[in-house]
């Protein structure tokens, strides 16, 4: 999808700001979906970059896992799980494209990943909760999201919120040190379709201030008949009584 819309082969407002259409989940799988394609060390990097988060061991992905709670199932859009001193690690993300975050959502989804049964995801949630969750993190935050974030008050040992705008600059970053340094090809070219999709998009790029407008003083402006705007033959346009300049 990223390389569609960046080669203007796909419409960005059809398949991601039309209202009809899932936008996060779009977004979610053409973001975290392609980090399957690269190597180890090329997803802590890519995920060093989205969210900003420095994994320990080499990471696994999982999309929209579901987890089974006496009052329903949720699935968070992502779920990064790691290993720390042996000890599964995980870190819940919720992606935003606009949308509101609910007052209990987040924390319906930190209950189900750290007490819930896993009916679908990787073979790392499979095992018995209680599962250790190092941070929650909100991707695509906005002003109206704070209420939601709020709510989760001291529930939660950590939790971070990042604005779309933020993740284009660290993918900016990465390319240009990939650029200065080659290491890794394909971690380079996927940075380069990401932020090519994101800078397309109002979200990804931050927008300053106005310019102050500075107000002129009064003036007075005299105009003679006799002079001409500019040089040119004198023409008359054809049945009408009007005059205008031909401009030489």
């Amino acid at each position: 999808m990223f390389h569609a819309i960046a080669a203007g082969k796909a419409s960005i407002r059809q398949i991601v700001e039309g209202s009809k259409q899932p936008r996060e989940d779009l977004v979610t799988s053409a973001l975290f979906g392609t980090m399957e394609f690269l190597t180890a060390s090329g997803r802590r990097r890519a995920l060093q970059a989205v969210i900003n988060w420095n994994a320990d061991s080499d990471p696994e992905i999982h999309l929209w896992p579901r987890f089974e709670r006496a009052s329903g199932w949720v699935e968070p859009d992502v779920v990064v799980s790691y290993e720390v001193l042996g000890q599964k690690t995980f870190v819940l993300i919720e992606v935003k494209w606009g949308a509101p975050l609910g007052l209990k959502q987040a924390l319906d989804e930190i209950e189900g990943l750290q007490r819930a049964q896993c009916l679908r995801g990787g073979a790392s949630l499979s095992h018995e909760p209680p599962r250790v969750l190092a941070s929650f993190i909100l991707l695509g935050k906005e002003p109206h999201h704070d209420a939601g974030l709020n709510n989760l008050g001291t529930r939660i040992a950590e939790s971070h919120s990042i604005p779309w705008h933020e993740v284009t600059a660290r993918l900016r970053r990465l390319i240009a040190l990939e650029r200065r340094a080659p290491t890794d090809h394909g971690l380079l070219r996927w940075a380069m379709a990401a932020e090519s999709f994101l800078a397309s998009t109002s979200k990804g790029q931050k927008f300053g201030r106005w310019p102050d407008i500075r107000p002129v003083a009064r003036r007075h402006y005299l105009f003679s008949t006799n002079r001409l705007l500019f040089q040119g033959a004198a023409m008359k346009w054809p049945g009408s009584g009007r005059y205008g300049f031909k401009r030489s």
